[in-house]
């Protein structure tokens, strides 16, 4: 036998240990992810499909920290929260500094109650980014529970900053005011969340406390009484979070979010109700429908700008949508806008003549 022909043989065994000790390797960690780990008693069968997918996914990449935190969100949406973090952390192992894996597996651990965990998390987005909104929100939660209330405000104001518009925002830097002590300031930031959501229960509750800690009994009882007069008041605000649209959209089941929206609406749970029509709107971005209901529901929350702009996307959507002009009218009227009104309920009654409502609102107005 040659020289030559030992070294090529020596060569090809060497390059097919190396094949065959890849394979194993791969074989033996597609072993470790089986998806019967994740399947639970009355599992849809779609939800099924979907994790098999993501574990397909990552045996054919199994290097791919992506693939890692596909699978880990998805888990994450459909509450397998403790298998969920497990793979957010081998996506980190992959890309340490993966900003979607550190904010979610945060807040896998919260809803886990191992609230010290999620923070540990979140320190490491806050380390290079010391003013990331999002972190600093949930960092200024913990520490609002904790009791660390100038912690949580700075924390709290740090996300206001680049979140000016957000109620909810505004209501936690109130809320942390008066518990400091300093009740002035706290109704300076709570007013704004009434500008924003005049119907808020919670709020107005704050507000009331607020204002017998300032020493305005008078206008506290006030508010009091509407508290047990109003029939429309609810728990209006939600937190717009983009860090966890991804993990959201992977558990939207558009015919369920709409039918579960419907429910709450029913029982003046709006702010609940526009939380699933946002998430049904994420699977059908084209739905005059959904958009049309959302503004419905924000005009029960006392929002008619933002109500507008739902109304103008249906109407985008579909140009012959008689309700959607009718409501806009009536949030236009609603916000001062006369003229915009009265050109609505017109189109209206020209699409759909004598149409009874748009002919009363005209009425009322004096056009008709």
């Amino acid at each position: 036998m040659s020289r030559e022909f030992r070294s090529r043989s020596r060569v090809a065994t060497l390059l097919l240990l190396i094949v065959f000790a890849s394979l194993s390797a791969r074989n033996t960690f597609a072993q470790q992810i089986d998806a019967a780990r994740f399947i639970v008693e009355g599992m849809e069968t779609p939800v099924i499909r979907v994790i098999e997918g993501c574990i397909r996914r990552i045996d054919k990449e199994p290097q791919s920290y992506r693939r890692y935190y596909e699978l880990a969100a998805t888990l994450d949406a459909h509450e397998l929260l403790a298998e969920a973090t497990t793979y957010y952390q081998k996506a980190l192992t992959l890309k340490p500094d993966h900003l979607q894996s550190l904010y979610n597996c945060g807040l896998t651990y919260e809803f886990l109650g191992r609230p010290e965990d999620a923070k540990k998390s979140w320190d490491q987005i806050i380390s290079k980014d010391p003013q990331h909104p999002q972190t600093n929100f949930r960092i200024g939660e913990f520490y609002f529970r904790k009791g660390a209330l100038d912690e949580a405000l700075a924390c709290f104001q740090i996300f206001i900053a680049s979140q000016p518009d957000s109620a909810i925002g505004h209501s936690r830097i109130g809320r942390t005011l008066l518990q400091l002590d300093r009740p002035a300031e706290s109704l300076v930031e709570l007013e704004k969340v009434l500008q924003m959501s005049p119907l808020d229960r919670p709020t107005l509750v704050t507000i009331s406390q607020a204002l017998l800690r300032a020493g305005n009994r008078e206008k506290a009882q006030e508010i009091q009484q509407q508290l047990k007069d109003d029939d429309f008041l609810s728990d209006s605000l939600i937190l717009l979070d983009p860090l966890r649209t991804e993990v959201a959209i992977r558990a939207v089941n558009s015919t369920s979010c709409i039918a579960r929206a419907e429910n709450h609406e029913k029982k003046g749970e709006y702010a609940s109700a526009l939380m699933e029509y946002e998430l049904a709107a994420a699977g059908q971005p084209n739905n005059a429908r959904i958009a049309h209901r959302s503004g419905k529901v924000l005009v029960a929350l006392g929002n008619s700008a933002s109500a507008i702009e739902y109304f103008d996307r249906a109407i985008a959507l579909d140009s012959t949508f008689v309700d959607a002009y009718h409501n806009r009218g009536v949030a236009r009227q609603i916000a001062g806008i006369r003229a915009a009104a009265v050109a609505d309920f017109r189109k209206v009654l020209e699409l759909e003549p004598g149409h009874p409502f748009a002919t009363e609102q005209l009425q009322k107005l004096g056009e008709l």
